[in-house]
């Protein structure tokens, strides 16, 4: 399943013909669907088996919730089901006991609501059954307007491979494992489950489970006086979902009324404009006759409201399907369903103006800005088979890290313990079952060297029975990632575990400057240069080589953005405000950093005045780009004066050029080191212009353009060297 799951992945990110591609999609999910299957076969036999341990461990009830919807609602979207949660502020925010199996019971309960209803809604709700001292019981409910069942029929539904009827499997697929497992894990939760349904009329599964509560004190969300009291008016066709909503309102202190149509809305809000008008309406988009969009369009177009609203959207669909019409309209924001608490308080805040003017962070602990989760970090791979060898290298190196295989566990061994320390390798990925000598016996062995006993070993096992993990722990590894590799989960393993090791824009190791080379940095309107300087560790040349790169790179950014939006792209449009956002911030360029900090906030909330706000930011963007190109000029006296002293020897150059693109090739973050040595062996002999967009592609660690730069600088330079032979 590892190679089948991985090398589809693999196969799904190159270039494929549109039917490849539908070939290749429908391998994944039936691979997917098979492996659900054994999983569900292996759980049962493990707690047949009684090897089924449930973890203690302090956890968020809404971080379960939150995965709970990642992973269902794009199925419910699919089938065009309302799905929606409730869960009241007064539940534990933080339990003690198993989040995994929780949020197995609950995505299988409602995976199977999705599976046995073809219109309607799927409700999971949440309620606090009893308390006693540091223990608590909760009552989970999955509600759907499906199907149903008989009586008949809910009798055998919890027993093992049995399903309501002999047409179930051929007509919707499963084991008839699902509701078995969930009621067992149940059961290990210290509660019950059960099933009320009629036939044709949905059906409703009820579970409840014990947990410890947690250190975490409780934190009630509390809008400011200024906003509690104001009044909100819920615009949905759905009775449950009007009302998960104005409960939600309710909690947060707001005076709540609701209406089922937009011809509703639109008195409603006529009629209290001007006594007591409503400062907010929450409309959803799907609603029968005037829909969302249209009752939005005449509130804020055609309305004669002295009072006009802001209109927060709702929708069950994602972000890219809403139409570019309700983009453009001048609408506040848009939420997708399951709304939640946190969602909605935080929403509610940024519209209101709450949120406070943004501040340029302190030098941050990770650059604002997207890079390889695992770029230049060094990996041993202790693996025996061949194609897993090939997947996880794949992944690895799609992602900027560098791969060493070792087939087995003395290999690694060898590998690790010869030589001088410190390790060659930044972590350690081992297999568990190898020939010569497996990963529970080399790490045991690498733990006894004292220069390895801080080197983080992860293992990789399809095992992942807790006494299986806890092996692992006692042999001396630090974590453990499993077979087939998910991507994500494999990632982020890795990073959590090498983060002292990550090379980050600001932390390229520089070389103190001498004397005769030290960078006289002047006063530029709009930067704070002392912060900026702080980031970069006092290092001048380093600074000013960032802020000439920043004018080059980012001088166009607010016509890009603009362009962006034109063309209904606000996915990039918001992404080029965030990177100029942390750009700025980096190098203390506030008033660039608060204007496209509220242009990012804008796009992502849909709110109005987007246009005004890219004049903006666009203006004080050519403003600050002046100010430093006139503070460091491209060949100014200072720099041409240093750069003609130094003759261009080729040799040096092509040295340099050499340099600098294995590096690059090797996703090495000492390339803006070698850039800056080039650029001074190149001297006045290259050209400067794209000298400094390679040095911009460099410093923000666009690795793919800048050897596309570096191939043209290179070949422009020995054709210049070759005419004048």
């Amino acid at each position: 399943m590892n190679a089948i799951l991985g090398m589809t992945h693999l196969a799904l990110k190159t270039e494929l013909t549109s039917k490849q591609h539908d070939y290749l999609t429908k391998t994944k999910a039936a691979a997917e669907a098979l492996l659900g299957i054994i999983n569900d076969i292996l759980d049962f036999s493990k707690i047949e088996a009684g090897k089924l341990a449930m973890e203690q461990t302090e956890f968020r009830l809404d971080s379960v919730l939150d995965n709970l919807s990642t992973v269902v609602s794009q199925k419910a979207h699919e089938k065009n089901l309302e799905f929606l949660v409730a869960a009241p502020q007064d539940l534990p925010p933080v339990l003690v006991g198993d989040p995994l199996r929780l949020g197995q019971v609950l995505i299988n309960l409602v995976n199977n609501a999705v599976k046995f209803t073809e219109r309607g809604e799927i409700v999971v709700t949440v309620k606090l059954e009893e308390s006693v001292s540091d223990r608590t019981k909760l009552k989970f409910t999955v509600h759907d307007s499906g199907i149903g069942m008989t009586p008949e029929q809910i009798a055998h539904l919890f027993q093992p491979f049995s399903q309501a009827d002999t047409s179930t499997t051929r007509k919707y697929g499963g084991t008839g494992l699902g509701l078995s497992i969930s009621k067992r894990l149940v059961e290990m939760m210290e509660g019950n489950i059960w099933a009320e349904s009629e036939h044709g009329q949905g059906s409703t599964f009820c579970f409840t489970a014990w947990f410890g509560v947690g250190a975490a004190e409780r934190r009630q969300k509390v809008l400011t006086p200024r906003l509690a009291g104001i009044r909100v008016l819920v615009v949905d066709d759905n009775p449950v979902a009007r009302e998960i909503l104005a409960d939600m309102l309710r909690q947060f202190t707001l005076r709540v009324d609701c209406v089922s149509s937009g011809n509703d809305a639109l008195r409603e809000l006529a009629k209290a404009d001007t006594q007591d008008p409503y400062r907010l309406v929450l409309m959803d988009w799907q609603m029968p006759e005037l829909d969302g969009l249209e009752t939005s369009r005449s509130i804020k177009r055609r309305s004669n409201l002295c009072n006009v609203p802001k209109i927060l959207m709702i929708t069950a669909f994602g972000r890219k399907e809403i139409p570019l019409s309700v983009q453009e309209m001048e609408i506040e924001a848009v939420l997708q369903k399951p709304v939640t608490p946190s969602v909605l308080f935080d929403t509610l805040m940024s519209l209101f103006g709450e949120a406070g003017d943004e501040k340029a962070a302190e030098p941050p602990e990770k650059p604002d800005r997207d890079l390889p989760r695992v770029s230049g970090v060094r990996v041993l791979l202790v693996e025996d088979n061949e194609v897993n060898q090939q997947v996880a290298t794949e992944l690895l190196e799609s992602e900027g890290a560098k791969v060493t295989i070792a087939n087995h566990g003395a290999a690694a061994v060898k590998l690790l313990t010869q030589g001088v320390p410190p390790p060659p390798f930044d972590i350690v990925l081992m297999d568990l079952q190898m020939p010569e000598m497996d990963g529970l016996t080399a790490t045991r062995i690498l733990r006894a060297e004292p220069h390895l006993q801080q080197l983080p070993i992860i293992a990789m096992t399809a095992h992942a029975m807790a006494e299986e993990v806890q092996r692992c722990l006692d042999a001396g590894m630090n974590d453990h990632v499993g077979k087939p590799i998910d991507p994500g989960t494999f990632f982020a393993t890795i990073a959590r575990w090498t983060r002292a090791h990550r090379r980050e824009v600001l932390e390229v190791p520089v070389r103190a400057p001498s004397a005769e080379s030290e960078i006289i940095l002047p006063q530029i309107g709009g930067v704070d240069v002392g912060a900026g300087l702080q980031r970069v560790a006092g290092n001048k040349r380093l600074y000013r080589d960032l802020l000439t790169q920043f004018a080059v790179k980012h001088e166009s950014t607010g016509t890009t953005i603009r362009q962006a939006l034109a063309s209904g792209d606000r996915s990039k449009a918001e992404r080029l405000s965030h990177s100029l956002k942390g750009a700025a911030g980096n190098l203390g360029i506030n008033e660039i950093f608060q204007a496209a900090g509220k242009l990012e906030r804008a796009i992502r909330l849909s709110q109005a005045g987007i246009e005004d706000l890219v004049e903006g930011l666009t203006a004080v963007l050519d403003r600050q780009v002046r100010n430093i190109q006139a503070a460091f000029p491209v060949g100014g006296a200072d720099e041409k004066t240093l750069l003609d002293s130094r003759p261009t020897d080729p040799e040096k150059v092509l040295a340099a050029l050499a340099n600098l693109k294995e590096l690059l090739e090797a996703n090495d973050a000492d390339a803006p080191e070698a850039y800056r040595n080039l650029a001074a062996v190149l001297g006045d002999s290259g050209n400067r212009s794209r000298l400094e967009a390679l040095g911009a592609t460099v410093n923000s660690f666009d690795f793919e353009a800048a050897l596309r730069r570096l191939d043209k600088i290179g070949r422009e330079y020995r054709s210049k060297e070759k005419s004048v032979e």
